[in-house]
């Protein structure tokens, strides 16, 4: 489950230019904050507001499942603005060209950045499948990629 606080939790007041942690609605409705159960999170994005600017964090979203596990449906749902797909594991197995994943993740691949880890791909044989707009890394790439985003999502 994914938690961000929604209010300040200090006991004193905040200090002046400290961010307020909210939740911000990309389709411009505010309501209350979502549930995972709920199904409610997409079109949701953390944001922070300090003194008054609005700053969206960009989001590593890791999938280590197949196509056939929602793991690959949520990721893409939850995709926002400076976000990027790393697949790993099992997860480079939905993207071959003309595969199933492939076909989902196509749509999106012009506006995200999509990593997968060489290791897994290799150990699969599937370096010879994967499309253009398939970026591959190493470990340490995985872990420049956890770096330059604000925040690392599992998908599993």
């Amino acid at each position: 489950m994914i938690v961000w606080p929604t209010t300040n939790t200090s006991p004193t007041a905040p200090e002046a230019g400290s961010p307020d942690w909210s939740f911000q609605d990309l389709d411009s409705r505010q309501g209350p904050t979502p549930s995972p159960d709920s199904g409610s999170w997409k079109g949701w994005r953390p944001t922070v507001s300090p003194r008054g600017a609005t700053i969206s964090l960009s989001v590593l979203h890791t999938v280590n499942k197949g196509v056939h596990h929602q793991a690959l449906n949520l990721a893409l749902s939850c995709l926002g603005p400076g976000d990027a797909l790393l697949f790993l594991e099992d997860g480079v197995t939905v993207l071959p060209r003309n595969g199933l994943g492939a076909g989902r993740i196509a749509p999106v691949a012009h506006q995200h950045q999509v990593f997968c880890l060489e290791e897994d791909a290799r150990a699969r044989a599937l370096l010879d499948l994967l499309p253009d707009w398939v970026t591959l890394t190493d470990y340490d790439g995985f872990v420049a990629l956890t770096e330059q985003h604000d925040h690392t999502l599992s998908w599993f």
